[in-house]
């Protein structure tokens, strides 16, 4: 539709142009290579508009969404900061570009960089409820469990003011998405029975503000790698059978039905391990490489 449109300037054109890279033959080509066509246009768009600032942020998201996580070089994370932290000087309070740096050193071997810019972030656009989610990603990278715990209850509280002023009587999926790390963060400082409880809390949630997928199963699954099956009490030769971790790991919650086949709750439990059970993470390495040879690259691998 934004094809058929006249633009008003070259500049609208040339967005207009890159982003229909993206879609066009969408049935005859895989997402991969759209996704790097648009990473292309992109590219030029930003080098015919050097003054366009927006243009080379997007050039750097688009970077950082054909950057695969399996490489350890981290050379397309790398590229995309180097263009964002060429920009931050020129726009330091963009959230854009903090935000997108904060993606980009979201590694624990590149976490360190994006310290200064997490901790700037929240006062960037302090009533934006993910914005005060975003810097528990390089906390809990760092292992500051603390800022952690403080971000994403901030982001809770602001996240539901918001929802109960335009959505009464629904949940927020920021708050949820903010409580999803709390409760790791719980575990992590051995804060057990506050995890339970935000368990608890999420469990009863039967309505959200939006449609998004709910992170009630992840949330829980993480509990029980992290609490019961590493306090022995279940076998751990169990939860080595890649069909049963699975079984264990994929849990599904009513509100979820609906999306249960586009992505599976429990995405991110594969390798929540706590630190005090260091011991057991060759095992469960072994049993996550099993299960995305099971379940594809949907089931991401996310170890703190």
């Amino acid at each position: 539709m934004a094809a058929a449109i006249p633009p008003g300037t070259e500049r609208e054109r040339a967005y207009i142009d890159a982003i229909v890279v993206f879609y066009r033959d969408a049935g005859k080509r895989d997402h991969k290579s759209r996704a790097l066509a648009y990473e292309q246009s992109m590219a030029r768009v930003a080098a015919r508009f050097p003054g366009d600032h927006e243009a080379a942020i997007f050039h750097a998201l688009a970077i950082l969404g054909n950057s695969p996580i399996t490489d350890k070089t981290f050379a397309g994370q790398k590229r995309a900061a180097a263009i964002l932290n060429g920009l931050l000087p020129l726009e330091p309070e963009h959230p854009g570009i903090t935000h997108y740096l904060i993606h980009a050193y979201d590694y624990p071997q590149l976490a360190e960089l994006a310290l200064d810019g997490a901790r700037a972030y929240a006062k960037i656009a302090p009533d934006s409820p993910h914005a005060l989610h975003m810097p528990s990603h390089i906390f809990t990278r760092l292992g500051m469990w603390d800022e952690s715990i403080a971000s994403n209850l901030e982001s809770a509280r602001v996240a539901r003011e918001l929802v109960g002023r335009h959505h009464p009587g629904a949940e927020s999926f920021d708050a949820l998405h903010a409580l999803d790390y709390l409760e790791y963060a719980y575990l992590q400082t051995a804060q057990d029975e506050k995890a339970r409880a935000v368990v608890a809390e999420i469990a009863r949630v039967d309505k959200l503000d939006e449609q998004r997928r709910l992170p009630v199963g992840a949330v829980r699954d993480q509990r029980i790698v992290d609490v019961e099956l590493l306090g022995n009490t279940m076998r751990l030769e169990d939860a080595l059978d890649p069909q049963h971790f699975l079984d264990l790991v994929l849990h599904r919650h009513p509100v979820l039905e609906a999306e249960s086949d586009v992505w599976p709750a429990g995405h991110r439990a594969a390798l929540l391990v706590r630190d005090d059970a260091r011991p057991q993470l060759g095992p469960f390495a072994r049993v996550t490489l099993e299960a995305e040879q099971v379940r594809g690259p949907q089931l991401l691998v996310w170890c703190a």
